[in-house]
């Protein structure tokens, strides 16, 4: 006699058919890039009651992930190792849990992990179901993992201002990941007339078209860009003001204060997801992604002596001189957020701009792009490539193409093949250059030296002369 799941005697599972091992990029403690790898680790455990098995097509990274392996955390947070990268997501669903409700199995899903507990760039990642939303059918997978954390992050920091269409928007680092969904959620989510924002003025066009009405070159006067324009006939003033490049001390000279006439009412303050943490932004990340602390101590002291935590973080300082209006924001997993997210990507009200996709065995190189802090957008890795859409560059991102298997840009490995062709001819082109100046001051110090002895021949001339001179003078003065 057989019962529900055995065949005399063999234990017939549920569970899909489903190798034992994946590949995945992962580290192996705390550390440099030494403790990157990419390589096997085993698959993980079935889902829990509200969980999804999901088979990863596209992660991407984010400076929280170098962060964490460099140990920003570590006395915070409990970590355990191998620990994969990334939070963001998007994918098929291949197993459910038994409570799950709102997907099924064969179901396209995007979303951003909660905490620290897994991570995302894996051929498979356990995620909790109230993290994902389905991703819109005609979103290829490597636009919607683009924008879960720092869409989430973007939104979460604006309404923490209370933002609202009568504000002024000040907003640094355009061209980031978080920067450039903000300053496009400003416009496609809040409905703000006037965005500011700062970049480098070579991505000054690129930033334009993400809706950016102003742009402030934040390296000008010697990167104190902002006291330009804090007083006088020039002053900018904003009732807004959102740091996501950790440049809070200059940003907080333009904003507005709406007891002195300057905004609206209701002017919103300033936002970091930078600076601090606060200890209200910690709790509130602890509470919102699950997350229990390293020590149970850490919570009851966050608690109790927020203003010791906020002191040392630099927190009181900054809201002080945002008089009272400041705060700091962590994102996390957020599924109600994702389904905002995708409806403003299928109407194509944002569009996520990607700095670089790299293939999974070159995730190491991903990383380096993202922690050398030369990233324009979002850098992706690519788990499984997606038929549906190849990347065609555009002055606003790396679009999909849909129905087109053909690649129409070059990979990584070419693109860096590329790099290093033109970085070889501009070696050359410097030392032919370097060549010709050698050359040239070559001649030139050789002139300068005939010029010199000539110089010193004329001085000992012209002492000879005034030498005769003076002794003709002696005689006549022996004369007289």
């Amino acid at each position: 006699m057989t019962t529900e799941g055995e065949i005399e005697g063999e234990i017939v599972s549920d569970r899909p058919a489903l190798p034992k091992e994946m590949d995945a990029f992962y580290w192996t403690g705390f550390g440099g890039p030494e403790v990157c790898k990419v390589g096997k680790l085993p698959l993980p455990g079935s889902p829990g009651p509200h969980q999804l098995l999901v088979k990863v097509h596209y992660a991407s990274l984010n400076p929280a992930d170098y962060q964490q392996r460099k140990g920003e955390a570590k006395h915070l947070l409990k970590y355990k190792f191998p620990k994969v990268f990334g939070f963001d997501f998007s994918g098929d669903v291949v197993e459910v849990g038994n409570e799950v409700k709102d997907f099924k199995i064969g179901e396209e899903v995007f979303g951003m992990v909660a905490g620290v507990r897994t991570g995302t760039a894996a051929e498979y990642v356990l995620v909790d179901d109230y993290v994902c939303a389905l991703k819109p059918a005609e979103i290829p997978h490597h636009l919607a993992a683009a924008v879960p954390l720092v869409g989430i992050t973007a939104e979460k920091a604006l309404k923490k201002c209370k933002i609202n269409d009568m504000h002024r928007v000040l907003i640094t680092g355009g061209s980031g990941g978080v920067g450039s969904i903000a300053v496009q959620l400003c416009k496609a989510e809040f409905g703000i007339e006037w965005v500011a924002t700062t970049s480098s003025e070579e991505s000054r066009g690129l930033v334009e078209s993400f809706g950016a009405d102003e742009v402030f070159d934040y390296e000008c006067n010697d990167r104190r860009w902002a006291e330009q324009f804090d007083s006088g006939t020039w002053r900018h003033v904003y009732d807004v003001v959102f740091d996501t490049q950790g440049d809070s001390k200059q940003a907080v000279l333009l904003l507005g204060d709406s007891t002195d006439g300057e905004g609206p009412k209701d002017a919103g303050g300033m936002v970091s997801i930078v600076d601090g943490p606060s200890a209200e932004a910690a709790l509130e990340w602890l509470k919102e992604s699950g997350t229990e602390p390293k020590h149970s101590y850490i919570t009851s002291f966050l608690e109790n002596f927020s203003w010791l935590w906020d002191s040392v973080n630099g927190v009181r300082s900054m809201r002080k001189k945002a008089k009272g209006k400041y705060w700091t924001v962590i994102g996390t997993g957020d599924g109600d957020a994702c389904r905002r997210l995708a409806t403003m990507l299928e109407s194509k009200s944002i569009v996520p701009h990607i700095d670089g996709v790299y293939p999974l065995a070159q995730a190491k190189d991903a990383l380096a792009r993202v922690e050398s802090g030369r990233a324009k957008g979002k850098v992706l890795i690519e788990v499984i490539p997606d038929a549906k859409a190849t990347f065609v560059e555009t002055d606003a991102s790396m679009e999909a193409v849909e129905g087109s298997s053909e690649p129409q840009a070059s990979s990584p490995a070419e693109e860096r093949v590329e790099v290093a062709k033109e970085a070889a001819m501009e070696a050359e082109e410097a030392v032919k250059k370097s060549e010709v100046e050698a050359k040239t001051s070559k001649e030139a110090a050789q002139t300068g030296l005939k010029d010199a002895a000539e110089g010193v021949s004329n001085a000992e001339a012209a002492a000879e002369e005034a030498e005769s001179a003076g002794a003709a003078v002696e005689r006549r003065e022996e004369r007289l």
